[in-house]
C-alpha cells in the first residue's frame, strides 16, 4: 500500500472491501480469462518443431540421394 501510495502521490486508506460469498448479484466468481488456453500455444509449438524436423529430415534425404547421383555419374 506504500508504494502505491507512493506512485499516486497521495495518501491511501489501507481499507479493503470483499463481496459476501452469499450474495447471488455480484461478482462472477468462477472467471476464466477469454481467448484460447495456453495449453493450445504448447500444442501449435510442438506442431511446427515437428515440421522443422520433417523439413530437416526431407533435406538430409534429398541432398544424399542427390550426392548419390552425382557419384553414379562420375
Amino acid at each position: 500500500m506504500g508504494e502505491l501510495s507512493a506512485a499516486l502521490g497521495r495518501p491511501l486508506e489501507s481499507r479493503i472491501v470483499l463481496l459476501d460469498p452469499q450474495e447471488p448479484d455480484g461478482y462472477v466468481r468462477d472467471w476464466h480469462p477469454p481467448g484460447i488456453q495456453p495449453v493450445r500455444h504448447w500444442s501449435y509449438a510442438i506442431q511446427w518443431w515437428c515440421f522443422a524436423v520433417v523439413t530437416v529430415i526431407f533435406w538430409v534425404v534429398i541432398g544424399r540421394k542427390r550426392a548419390s547421383e552425382r557419384a553414379t555419374r562420375q
